[in-house]
């Protein structure tokens, strides 16, 4: 009979811890590691791309058991193979029959916020609109091209041959990228174009006024040549059909891609001729300044 008694009591025993252990269970609040399984599987947890939380850290947590609620202020680490980031997040568990559980995910605004791309933008997209939009350049080259991505900015770099009628030139392109953090997305902000080599083409020879030019440049005559310097053309002005030389100078020319001007017969008393020459045109501007176009004489 005592050995009975002894059973049934050991029996209670047993019962009661097991009671015990799971109403401990329920009051315990939950883990570093719970907790990182509760906020990757959120609805609330970042969404603009799909990212898995890598390392999450409390960084301040507010437990009440009596009132049954649970404050939980963290900071997680998440990749994906687009961006790098660091989120800060509330979390608000609150106690039931069947423990804690999780209520309420929101950003938490005092804590850390930092997306960082690990790639720089889609070139070949950028390029092709660029080249879309840019006629005027007959051929881009890529071998010397350079990718540099620092943070959210981001440079690329390429070279784009402009060969028209009058104009060689060989332009530096550098487009200019940062990365927006709410659209995950790199956007273009500005470009700069250096020139890297520019030569006349098709200037040497004698130009004559087009038919349709004004009485004050009718009976002008303009002659290029070269000379062994490309930046330097002479030039000489005749009057009369090209009877009689009013101007012969040396003239400096400053060259660029988009076109280059000299001014001829500044000296000689009659009207100044300012000299344009675009890559497709060849135009003159007397003293009124209205454009005259010259054709080159074949």
């Amino acid at each position: 009979m005592l050995k009975k008694i002894e059973r049934i009591i050991i029996c209670c025993v047993m019962l009661l811890s097991v009671v015990l252990a799971f109403s401990g269970c329920s009051k315990r609040t939950k883990s570093e590691k719970e907790i990182k399984k509760d906020l990757q599987m959120n609805a609330n947890f970042y969404s603009v791309q799909e990212v898995t939380i890598k390392d999450l850290e409390i960084i301040k947590r507010q437990t009440d058991t009596k009132n049954k609620y649970d404050n939980v202020f963290v900071t997680v680490k998440a990749e994906n193979e687009n961006i790098s980031c660091e989120l800060s997040y509330y979390m608000r568990y609150n106690l039931y029959n069947e423990g804690w559980v999780l209520d309420s995910v929101t950003r938490y605004e005092k804590g850390k916020w930092d997306i960082i791309p690990l790639k720089g933008p889609d070139i070949e997209e950028f390029v092709n609109d660029y080249h879309e939009l840019n006629k005027e350049y007959n051929a881009f080259y890529f071998e010397d091209s350079e990718l540099i991505v620092n943070n959210r900015q981001c440079e690329y770099s390429f070279n784009a041959e402009k060969d028209s009628k009058y104009i060689y030139a060989l332009d530096n392109i550098t487009l200019f990228f940062e990365f927006n953090t709410n659209t995950l997305e790199w956007e273009k902000t500005d470009m700069q174009t250096e020139t890297m080599d520019v030569k006349a083409k098709n200037i040497s020879g004698t130009w004559v006024p087009m038919s349709a030019n004004r009485y004050d440049m009718a009976d002008k005559v303009i002659s290029i040549s070269l000379t062994d310097n490309k930046d330097v053309f002479n030039v000489k002005v005749y009057k009369d059909y090209g009877k009689k030389l009013i101007s012969n100078q040396d003239i400096e020319v400053e060259m660029t891609s988009n076109g280059f001007g000299f001014t001829a017969n500044p000296n000689c008393g009659l009207d100044t001729l300012d000299v344009y020459i675009n890559p497709e045109e060849f135009k003159v501007s007397g003293y009124t300044g209205w454009p005259r176009i010259f054709v080159k004489q074949e």
